[in-house]
């Protein structure tokens, strides 16, 4: 009997499984993990007999079995049990009753866990940073963040494959920086093909991480944490940085951290006179795949505007006048990653990058939902006000203030209510979002013409199999694929498409 579905093997490691994926460690691919889909035999469940003698003649091979492909983490996610694979092979009952005895369960012990941290304090610290109203990529970074999660909700609602330290952590982590950063690039033709949709079980994020939990960014020192919820992580994470900053043998006066666990994130300040810390903000919660989170909202503003950048403006020496067209031509022409080197090295080329919508042409975001909810208009910014809890933007018109709040601080009425209170639990986002229509896409305005860009979950109409049997009978939307977003080279996720806007059709 063949047992199809996707296994994962990897040295000293043990066997975790539910009804999607097997999980299994052979000592033939020390350190790496490996997956294999069968594509025509049945699929047989973990109590299903089968299952172990697969598990058992894996055990018993010599090499990796041909046609398994190498993957950076386990997949599929969603664990429900772990076995060591010894108890497997030696067991003389291979029924799954008998094994599930000896089977520990990490995503009860998980559920524990996140239960009893939500009740701690989250630290508050003394560093302000102000944040500018928002602008028109911010909108787009909005849009494919929340996006993101929601493609990606599989791996990020099985809270044992991400737990600090791991590889998929990492994974995660750099992909909302990247978003956050806009350090990506934007794939306009000849994608159909070449993008891997639908998102789902099968699906491995492929794009490169860090190898470690400490790295540089953008000028930004970023520390990978397990938590920080509790001020002795938020300490540690800090010692961690000061030791790596330590081991230069120049250290600037100044240096600006960015600690993320992909739960919370929170910016420090270092100085040989003090550490400033501000608030811990929610990053990735539970509604994070419907509505931005406050987390991403400030690591846009800290990665795309100078509100917390160190200036460059001493190192800025150009040679010629240059008139403004012709240098808007010659950012224009740059490849990605190019542009990207220039605007770290330039302040002239890092305004120009951020003040536009790079890399989409001849493009124009005209509604704003998710930067200005109150009526989606990015106009008279300065009779706004910003949430000092949520980070969003609402003009005192809309809202039916007054005037301004002394020194603009405002606590909009769902924070207030505690509505969105922001926490991240196993399957949260799934069962949050998962069935739930997710509203229209972004409004924007193509070479003059208003379009939607929309989501695409799935490749265009005439690529899916099972539709060409249909042929011209076949009467279902082309749904074709415009953008791709890729992070060097490799896909996110994320692919767009371009629909009418009916709304302001039927309006015109």
């Amino acid at each position: 009997m063949v047992t199809r579905g996707l296994w994962n093997l990897q040295i000293n490691g043990i066997l975790t499984s539910d009804a999607k994926s097997i999980q299994v460690c052979l000592p033939c691919v020390a350190g790496k993990w490996f997956r294999y889909c069968h594509p025509q035999a049945r699929t047989s469940s973990p109590g299903d007999e089968a299952t172990f003698q697969k598990i058992k003649q894996l055990q018993e091979a010599k090499n990796k079995p041909d046609g398994w492909e190498e993957v950076s983490f386990p997949s599929p996610p969603h664990s429900v049990f772990r076995i060591k694979l010894a108890e497997v092979h030696e067991a003389p009952d291979l029924s799954f009753e008998s094994l599930l005895q000896k089977a520990s369960r990490p995503l009860e012990r998980t559920l524990n866990l996140t239960s009893g941290k939500q009740t701690e304090h989250i630290v508050s610290g003394d560093l302000e940073i102000n944040f500018d109203a928002p602008t028109p990529l911010n909108e787009l970074q909005f849009r494919f963040f929340t996006d993101f999660i929601f493609q990606w909700r599989f791996y990020i609602d099985d809270h044992t494959l991400w737990q600090y330290p791991s590889t998929l952590l990492n994974t995660l982590v750099i992909a909302v920086l990247r978003l956050a950063a806009w350090d990506l690039e934007i794939t306009h033709e000849d994608i159909d093909s070449r993008v891997e949709l639908p998102i789902g079980f099968r699906s491995v994020p492929g794009w490169d991480s860090p190898e470690t939990h400490i790295f540089w960014f953008h000028g930004f020192l970023v520390v990978i944490c397990d938590t920080l919820d509790t001020n002795s992580s938020v300490t540690a994470a800090v010692l961690r940085a000061k030791t790596l900053l330590n081991g230069y043998s120049r250290v600037s006066q100044k240096a600006r951290l960015i600690l993320v666990s992909l739960r919370h994130v929170q910016f420090v300040e270092l100085s040989p006179e003090f550490v400033g810390r501000s608030e811990v903000l929610p990053l990735v919660v539970n509604t994070s795949a419907e509505q931005c989170s406050p987390g991403f909202r400030a690591l846009t503003h800290v990665l795309s505007s100078s509100c917390w950048k160190e200036s460059l403006a001493h190192r800025e020496r150009w040679g010629i006048n240059m008139p403004p067209e012709i240098f808007d031509m010659i950012l224009r022409a740059l490849t990605p990653r190019d542009i990207l080197s220039f605007c770290r090295s330039s302040l002239a080329v890092e305004r120009w990058y951020y003040s536009s919508v790079p890399q989409f042409g001849d493009f124009r975001v005209r509604h704003f939902d998710s930067s200005v909810p109150c009526c989606g208009q990015l106009d008279a910014m300065d009779a706004a006000v910003c949430c000092s809890l949520c980070y969003v933007w609402k003009h005192t018109k809309c809202i039916g203030l007054a005037c301004t709040p002394p020194g603009r601080r405002y606590i909009c009425p769902d924070c207030h209510e505690k509505k969105d209170r922001q926490c991240l639990v196993p399957g949260g986002i799934n069962e949050t979002s998962g069935r739930k229509w997710r509203g229209p896409g972004c409004r924007i305005r193509v070479a003059g013409h208003p379009k939607i860009l929309e989501l695409r979950l799935s490749l265009p109409t005439h690529l899916r199999p099972e539709r060409r049997l249909l042929g011209t009978l076949d009467r279902a939307p082309s749904l074709f694929i415009n953008y791709a977003i890729r992070f060097g080279g490799a896909f996110s996720g994320l692919a767009y498409g371009l629909d009418e806007d009916l709304c302001q059709t039927e309006n015109s």
